[in-house]
């Protein structure tokens, strides 16, 4: 009988070979990179988002969303909230008709 960790080296050693094809691509294609760092770069900001700020976050993603299904640009809407341009009370109906 087998130790548990010689079926996890020999489960290991079975995945490498399943994808050799492609899991040592960066060894051949100097233009591959040996890492996930842009991969994780990449939704770190959503990470921090998490942290620091994020009601504020999901505050500016509302508004800008019920902008886009409202045909409304997002840039529009959260320059207009941010600028303090328009009354809070009557905002997206302000953003419809300048959209119009």
């Amino acid at each position: 009988m087998r130790e548990k960790g010689a079926n996890d080296f020999q489960a290991l050693q079975n995945g490498l070979i399943n994808s050799e094809d492609y899991i040592f691509t960066f060894l051949e294609h100097e233009e591959v990179p040996h890492h996930n760092n842009s991969s994780e770069a990449s939704i770190r900001v959503l990470k921090v988002k998490t942290k620091d700020g994020a009601d504020e976050f999901a505050c500016f993603h509302s508004i800008a969303e019920t902008a886009k299904r409202n045909g409304i640009s997002k840039f529009t809407a959260l320059y207009q909230l941010i600028s303090d341009m328009a009354p809070k009370s009557i905002f997206i109906e302000d953003l419809i008709s300048m959209e119009s």
